[in-house]
């Protein structure tokens, strides 16, 4: 009778074994396959790193060719302000001339005038 019990005893024990080393099996695997999975996904992030830092060194070149870009149009915008004082300068200095000249003229004519009317009737 002890013989027997320790016989289905030893086998329960054997399928039990059995058992767990099938599992373990299955565990064994199912691990291989998720470090497997870390692996691609630890590959895919070190590509992802590489391209994320050549897009900020592309926006940090492209940062620093635009703040380039604003001083030369800020400087570009200033010299045309000044350019643009200049020529108002210059076409207030024209319409004082022109004012002064058809002054003149005026008074030229003023002057010359009756005789060129006193000329003209002796002529005829």
């Amino acid at each position: 009778v002890y013989k027997r019990q320790a016989y289905t005893e030893l086998e329960e024990a054997r399928r039990e074994c059995l058992r767990l080393r099938n599992e373990r099996s299955s565990i064994d695997i199912d691990l291989q396959k998720r470090n497997d999975r870390i692996a691609a996904l630890s590959g895919e992030i070190e590509q992802l790193i590489i391209v994320r830092d050549s897009y900020k060194a592309q926006l940090e070149k492209n940062g620093l060719e635009l703040t380039k870009k604003n001083r030369d149009l800020i400087e570009k915008i200033q010299e045309l302000d000044l350019l643009k004082e200049r020529y108002d300068e210059a076409l207030r200095n024209v319409e004082g001339e022109t004012s002064r000249i058809i002054t003149k003229v005026s008074s030229i004519r003023g002057q010359f005038s009756p005789m060129t009317e006193s000329h003209l009737s002796y002529h005829n």
